[in-house]
């Protein structure tokens, strides 16, 4: 039953992911959508078990599986309609990475040159595989000793699972304002994917929320080596890699089944794929982008704010462009507002219907004066947050020089570090970080719990996307384009 959870949503992603980049021109798309198919396909699930208990209520989970069983049937049809007449893509080519493990084998290598490449490509995929099993076993390890998770694992995320798995009759009681610890306000992604599972398999599963952590996070360490390899270098793909899952803050956090691995996943992902859309002038890869953008509102509130940074930033770069003609930009526009519609709408009325009223910030009772005064008028604060930041971010023990690496980049990183749209990543990240810079200055907990309790992980959303752009900046030994080269190459 955990298998049939795992091949579901996993199939239905990997469809609906081949027949959005059916026309799109990156290098090995097949990875891709092989990384995209887990996150994507119970971000989906997420979304139509919610509608399924809104319109169904206590019958939700059967509308439910009637539902993926209806969307997958779509998506395998136009999957099939989208290869139809094309040739066969089965090859005995043995793929980039073992071919240049081959290669080194070779004694007949052409230079020296592509020796050394291809024993470092070799030596990269062999240090990846050791770290990697390194890494299963201290998930394990962790898992073992702390089944349930932390704490917001236990009473925000799988404690919304359990209203929609045992009584689903009753599954709005998550919104009930007496759960007001519990966050009722809070987006509903991770609790459905839970639910998805045990909903499959009939009974609840305490395996189920740690796969889900763990496939989240493989998937956002594949997704850094797939655009490292694909825009730079095979070797430089797999090193980043091997450094993130080294990294203690990845490692940590991917044990507790809390939300913001996924998040980080979404973030990472959409900020991507909306480089290359603009890279590319690919519509339908603003369409990928604004859906995954849309999934992370859906996962976390911090979701909300990376939506308005991320459509600023294509929106202001679309306007700018000369290249393309007004009714172009407005259909890139149209795409992308297109794929971040449902997960966003659903956000709203999960917040304005269901919702508690009242909150933190709106409907608290204070005005614009109060926020103001908050933000510019108290020194203390500012300077305590200040230093937080400064002092987490240079924490060894937590990031491994990771944030260093990324100022580095940002000041001595190659000559082209901020072309073909790369400064896209720097930008995002100060948005992101900026945003939650704010509100640890208006938020009415205490600013020290408040440090203590989320800082540290708010640094994280950002992390991965300082990750690629740091690789990318100080990088690399051996570049997949040269200057003459096509910015994307078919694939």
């Amino acid at each position: 039953m955990i298998l049939l959870a795992l091949v579901i949503p996993a199939t239905l992603g990997f469809l609906s992911t081949r027949f959005l980049l059916r026309k799109s021109p990156l290098p090995y798309s097949w990875l891709l959508s092989s990384v995209m198919a887990f996150p994507l396909g119970l971000g989906i699930c997420s979304l139509v078990l919610f509608w399924s208990y809104v319109i169904a209520n206590g019958f939700g989970r059967s509308l439910t599986l009637l539902v993926l069983i209806v969307l997958f049937i779509i998506a395998m049809g136009l999957q099939i309609k989208a290869s139809w007449g094309r040739p066969s893509p089965i090859s005995l080519h043995p793929g980039p990475v073992l071919g240049n493990i081959f290669n080194a084998l070779n004694p007949k290598t052409n230079s020296r040159t592509s020796l050394f490449r291809n024993w470092a490509i070799t030596l990269a995929a062999l240090l990846f595989v050791y770290l990697f099993l390194h890494y299963t076993y201290y998930f394990i390890g962790k898992v073992v000793w702390n089944i349930y998770g932390g704490w917001d694992a236990r009473y925000f995320w799988n404690l919304k699972a359990k209203f929609y798995f045992r009584v689903p009759a009753e599954w709005k009681g998550m919104f009930n304002p007496i759960l007001d610890w519990a966050h009722p306000d809070y987006p509903l992604l991770l609790p459905g994917a839970v639910a998805w599972g045990w909903i499959t398999a009939g009974k609840e599963l305490l395996i189920w929320p740690p796969i889900v952590d763990y496939a989240f996070f493989c998937s956002l360490c594949f997704l850094v080596i797939w655009y490292l390899s694909a825009h730079v270098s095979w070797w430089n793909g797999l090193l980043a890699g091997c450094y993130l899952l080294t990294v203690h803050m990845f490692r940590f956090w991917s044990t507790t089944q809390y939300a913001d691995i996924p998040l980080t996943f979404f973030f990472t992902s959409a900020a991507i794929l909306l480089l290359l859309a603009i890279r590319s002038k690919d519509k339908h890869l603003f369409l990928f982008s604004g859906l995954l953008a849309g999934l992370s509102a859906w996962t976390k509130n911090e979701g909300l704010f990376f939506v308005l940074w991320l459509g600023l930033t294509g929106a202001a770069i679309l306007l700018r462009s000369r290249s393309m003609t007004r009714q172009e930009k407005k259909s890139m526009i149209l795409y992308f507002l297109g794929g971040l519609l449902v997960p966003l709408a659903t956000v709203v009325f999960a917040k304005v219907v269901l919702g508690v009223k009242g909150g933190e910030y709106i409907g608290s009772g204070r005005n614009l004066s109060d926020y103001i005064r908050l933000l510019f008028f108290d020194a203390a604060k500012t300077k305590f947050i200040a230093l937080c930041f400064l002092v987490f971010k240079s924490t060894y023990s937590q990031w491994q020089g990771l944030w260093i690496l990324f100022l580095a980049g940002l000041l001595a990183g190659n000559r082209d570090r901020f072309k073909d749209y790369r400064w896209i990543f720097a930008v995002l990240i100060a948005g992101i970080e900026l945003g939650y810079f704010v509100i640890l200055h208006v938020s009415p907990n205490d600013p020290k719990l408040q440090v203590e309790t989320s800082l540290m992980r708010l640094m994280m959303h950002g992390a991965a996307l300082a990750m690629v752009f740091t690789f990318e900046a100080i990088g690399p030994l051996f570049r997949a384009q040269r200057k003459s080269d096509p910015v994307l190459s078919p694939g």
